[in-house]
């Protein structure tokens, strides 16, 4: 199923597609389950594919500029989440007593 989503997946970020659309190119009832084999297969794929995702779908970069952007945009969300996690973390370990640790 890999090699189908793979050839799905269109290029440029103006032409992503939503996993309800590649369910409905791969003549495949969209549901919870379909959805969930459909990403899992992207995240296999995005080993050896630049395979980036918006709110409007997955797509391959058209350019430098947008793989730069989607790269940026990665970055800048795991520093929000890293720097939430170490303020979570803080409180917690005083609240409970705990040690919890954040290793990025």
């Amino acid at each position: 199923m890999n090699n189908q989503i793979l050839k799905l997946i269109p290029i440029g970020k103006a032409n992503a597609r939503k996993t309800k659309t590649l369910a409905a190119l791969l003549n495949i009832p969209y549901n919870a389950n379909s959805d969930r084999n459909i990403r899992k297969s992207i995240e296999e794929l995005k080993a050896d594919y630049p395979i980036c995702a918006t709110s409007a779908g997955y797509y391959i970069p058209l350019n430098a500029e947008e793989a730069t952007e989607y790269f940026n945009t990665q970055y800048k969300h795991i520093r929000t989440l890293s720097n939430n996690l170490r303020k979570i973390s803080a409180n917690l370990n005083k609240k409970f007593n705990l040690q919890l640790e954040l290793e990025i």
